[in-house]
């Protein structure tokens, strides 16, 4: 069970996010060009790196003090538009990047079945991590279908910044978003060894 050029998670639609002129189709794009890449690129930095600049970056006042030069790919928008705060990558592409090119070294050789975000604010991240991370769950000895198995979980106070149309493109990567005091129930029972994640990212010990 390793990333496989030849079988791959079906890859998601962005025609619905498109035409209804969607912020989300930025993301979406995104995840399709994951799930097209081939093995090789899921590896490069540089490759990862184009991937998050393209989706964009949460539009945030601090600017070039946040992002630095990255500040060019904050999501832009118009008048008194408030649905770029519901979309956008609150991440600096030089770190985001090296760190999913490391993730997926491990993921190759121990494929990871569940993911879990803490602090998630538009879930951008999530989804795109998710989407990563389901590379590496095909079992090229059967087929596509196992990266099914995988399944991770947003997990915030609640979903006020998620939009809709995020909801339905996690839905598509089998994310689901999780208050935080139902968490323990997504895990499920069982012994501690059992409930085990097999990655965390926590982004909210500030809230």
């Amino acid at each position: 069970m390793t990333c496989s050029d030849s079988v791959r998670p079906a890859t998601v639609d962005c025609t619905r996010y498109i035409q209804h002129g969607s912020v989300v189709a930025h993301l979406c794009a995104g995840v399709v060009r994951i799930q097209s890449a081939r093995c090789a690129e899921l590896s490069e930095v540089a490759f990862l790196q184009s991937v998050i600049e393209r989706v964009g970056l949460t539009k945030d006042k601090r600017a070039k003090w946040l992002y630095g030069s990255a500040a060019q790919f904050m999501i832009k928008s118009t008048g008194s538009d408030k649905r770029y705060m519901r979309g956008g990558l609150w991440q600096e592409p030089l770190q985001l990047a090296p760190a999913l090119a490391a993730i997926g070294a491990l993921a190759a050789k121990e494929p990871t079945r569940s993911y879990v975000e803490v602090g998630v604010f538009s879930a951008w991240t999530c989804v795109l991590v998710s989407a990563y991370l389901r590379r590496f769950a095909v079992d090229d000895r059967i087929d596509a279908t196992r990266a099914a198995t995988f399944r991770a979980a947003a997990v915030d106070i609640d979903s006020t910044h998620i939009a809709r149309e995020t909801h339905t493109l996690m839905r598509e990567l089998n994310v689901s978003f999780v208050p935080r005091k139902s968490l323990s129930a997504w895990l499920g029972g069982g012994t501690r060894r059992e409930r085990r994640v097999g990655l965390c990212f926590i982004d909210g010990d500030h809230s």
